[in-house]
């Protein structure tokens, strides 16, 4: 059975729109026209990743039916949506995603790269072979809504480079909202709690953005976005495996998704319905 939480998100003078967020999908999926190994394989992490005894496309579909049913602007997608990269998972995901009919917006996860017996010394080696589903530019991205921009960047090594703080730069300097797309979620007051529970003491090292042991630039990221005056509404993320909504900033909060889990984000403009959860 499907997690699904409903997030009001107040945005004076944006136009009322609604995302459904979805984050760890963890797919992995073979074809007949795959080696015996491979299937195999596929049929493993299914099952390992799987909930309740359902496997990871079972969950999937899901989402997919509560997507055609729902017809949200776009199904917005953060990371590790795929267990490893191999053609047969991304050929999965890519023709169940455009069965939906429904735009997606894609950030790439430490998953999409390599994993497993699929290693490779750095996962954005995978780039090409996203450009389909994500875009030319996979690093960073953005999609303008008139009023709204929602950008995505690939924070999956846990850190921001230099041209992806110019990229932001540039759109935050617009004076537009943003709804910031990414998959490694920002280290907060309230979860890092929630992370050390679920991974251990030293679980917010791998699973949080903007600790001590990252670089000054992504510290510097974080601050950026987290500050006061920052055009951040909203930041919808994955990677922690579980369903949360954590403030960020003063009115502001941080959504992270779970495996066979999402949230129905609606944007709208109506204050008596901003914590509506």
């Amino acid at each position: 059975m499907i997690q699904t939480r409903v997030a009001h998100i107040h945005i004076p003078g944006v136009k009322s729109r609604r995302f459904l967020h979805i984050s760890d999908a963890h797919l992995s999926r073979a074809y007949p026209e795959d080696t015996a190994e491979e299937i195999a394989f596929a049929e493993k992490q299914a099952v390992r990743w799987g909930t309740e005894g359902r496997k990871t496309w079972d969950n999937f579909e899901d989402l997919m039916t509560l997507a055609g049913q729902m017809k949200p602007d776009a199904l917005v997608m953060a990371g590790d949506c795929i267990d490893y990269y191999h053609p047969s998972c991304l050929r999965y995901l890519t023709e169940k995603l455009e069965e939906t009919g429904v735009e997606s917006l894609y950030v790439y996860g430490n998953h999409e790269g390599a994993s497993y017996q699929y290693r490779v010394p750095d996962g954005r080696v995978q780039y090409p072979a996203y450009a389909r589903l994500i875009g030319p530019d996979p690093a960073f991205w953005v999609r303008e809504y008139g009023d709204l921009l929602v950008v995505g960047l690939d924070d999956s090594e846990r850190e921001i480079t230099e041209r992806q703080m110019a990229l932001f730069d540039r759109q935050m300097e617009r004076g537009l909202p943003i709804l910031l797309v990414i998959h490694v979620p920002l280290r907060t007051d309230g979860l890092l709690p929630l992370v050390r529970q679920h991974w251990g003491a030293d679980g917010d090292r791998y699973f949080l953005l903007g600790n001590d042991q990252q670089s000054a630039l992504t510290r510097a990221f974080c601050a950026k976005v987290t500050a006061p005056d920052s055009p951040v509404a909203a930041i919808l993320a994955g990677h922690v495996h579980f369903l949360s909504d954590c403030p960020f900033a003063p009115g502001k909060r941080q959504y992270t998704a779970a495996p066979g889990g999402a949230w129905d984000i609606r944007i709208n403009t109506d204050t008596s319905r901003t914590a509506d959860h």
